[in-house]
């Protein structure tokens, strides 16, 4: 080897090492570019802050971050306590799902403590994470997540409330602003009118909703029940079931705009199956193994749906019943009433099929819905009806032993009267093919598995209202 090839071997080496060294310093004093410090501070106990939305209240922490790059305190509450309150609340920080941890319970506030603070200059940084579907800014220091309660009630405009545990003037009058421990080098900052303008902020966005109930309502309607031949006149009539010159049987809708007002063939949509009109008549409703089948079921929905800590309102609970849909639909009302303001999130109408085919499918709602409808439910009647019924449907289809029929979908039967007569979205099901015998045996063997699905899917489909 040459003089000058050894000298170009031995540049090359110390180049490498060079390169190595730059390597291993960045390495030793790399920063999250990610993380923004913002300012360094001090966390304080504020008041205890009620939290509510459409299926439960809970009382949360507050705290406030004070230093003196700050320009006004504001309420924070823990990222992680959100999914305690409710687990519809999903936070996914950098692809990790953040759950409460009941270790950590005391990590930023000290059992029993009056004030706590950050280690002197503690990092303070600002960044985002997904709530729900949504981003939503947060501020984290030794690994806390913070959420700023004005942002939270803006991600959750109109179906969250969140307010003083005391009214505002008075938690004034009688109680000063939690003491603060200044940062280091600076001075202590209490900032009370600023803390004490956002309670009154959030004393005005009080909006309590459901205040008899405190879940959300769901109701199973097992399709069909006792032969109409079986029936009393008195049990047709407790029923729901009227007689006219037509026979027994009922009117498939509500006059335009009203939720009680039969329209006894006119003032409707008028929508209809092709070989049908208005009326449909009782024996119309007759089933001989379904009815079962539907019920067990249901039961089984109810029984996992509870266990999720929703309140579920079945349209019958034995086969001796034969509820009118008039009676069914009632259900989606506090006490059955009507003429009340309907209190349900969604009507979830059981079936199983016939003729010929196989697997599971949702029925298809579409078109004019002109009865008297929740308020927030309105246009979205369809697409939330048919987001409910593909939700539901897939989980049965991924959970069970039952086939996907056809594209999962039926289409063409919009007129049901469970779609006309409905104050809330309906996901309309036919589970299977009661005369397939495969079928029938998944039906029949499986049953507490196709429960768990439906509540699975329903409880999709509630989680997926709070991403919108």
């Amino acid at each position: 080897m040459s003089k000058k090839t050894t000298h170009i071997v031995i540049g090359i080496f110390i180049l490498l090492i060079a390169v190595e060294c730059v390597f291993l310093i960045k390495s030793f004093t790399k920063t999250d570019d990610t993380l923004t410090e913002v300012r360094a501070g001090t966390i304080s106990i504020g008041e205890s802050l009620t939290l509510k939305d459409t299926d439960s209240i809970s009382q949360l922490p507050s705290y406030t971050i004070t230093s003196d790059s700050s320009a006004e305190d504001r309420l924070f509450i823990i990222a992680e306590d959100l999914p305690k309150h409710n687990n519809r609340f999903e936070i996914v920080n950098n692809g990790t799902v953040l759950n409460y941890d009941e270790n950590r319970l005391n990590t930023i506030v000290p059992e029993n403590a009056e004030n706590t603070d950050i280690p002197n200059d503690a990092p303070v940084y600002s960044g985002s994470f997904s709530l729900s579907g949504k981003d939503v800014p947060c501020y984290t220091t030794y690994d806390i997540h913070l959420i700023a309660v004005s942002d939270l009630l803006e991600r959750f405009n109109g179906k969250l409330s969140i307010f003083s545990s005391s009214d505002a003037s008075a938690a004034a009058a009688a109680s000063p602003a939690p003491q603060q421990t200044p940062a280091a080098g600076g001075t202590t900052s209490g900032s009370a009118a600023s803390i004490q303008s956002e309670k009154s902020e959030l004393q005005t966005k009080r909006q309590l909703q459901n205040k008899e109930s405190e879940k959300i309502i769901i109701v199973l309607d097992p399709g069909h029940g006792k032969s109409s031949g079986s029936m009393t006149d008195a049990e047709k009539t407790a029923s729901g079931f009227v007689k006219t010159s037509k026979g027994w049987g009922e009117w498939r809708h509500w006059k335009t705009g009203t939720s009680n007002v039969s329209c006894e063939g006119s003032g409707c949509s008028g929508r209809h199956p092709s070989n049908g009109g208005c009326w449909y008549p009782i024996g119309n409703g007759d089933r001989d193994k379904e009815p079962a089948i539907n019920l067990n079921n249901a039961l089984s929905a109810k029984k996992y749906l509870n266990e999720m800590g929703y309140e579920v309102r079945m349209t019958r609970s034995t086969n001796e019943e034969n509820p009118s849909f008039t009676k069914r639909l009632s259900y989606c009302y506090p006490n059955n009433d009507s003429n009340q303001a309907a209190d349900a999130a969604l009507c979830v109408v059981i079936h199983s099929n016939a003729g010929g085919g196989s697997g599971s499918a949702y029925i298809h709602a579409g078109g004019i819905y002109d009865q008297k409808m929740k308020d927030d439910t309105g246009d979205s009647f369809a697409e939330k009806s048919n987001a409910a019924g593909k939700m539901i449907n897939d989980r049965i289809t991924s959970e069970t032993n039952l086939s996907t029929n056809g594209s999962g979908v039926i289409n063409g039967e919009e007129w049901l009267i469970a779609f006309c007569k409905s104050p809330v979205p309906v996901a309309y099901l036919e589970i299977g093919f009661f005369d397939n015998s495969k079928d029938l045996a998944i039906l029949n063997s499986e049953s507490e598995k196709i429960g768990q699905a439906i509540a699975e899917g329903i409880d999709d489909y509630i989680k997926s209202l709070w991403k919108h």
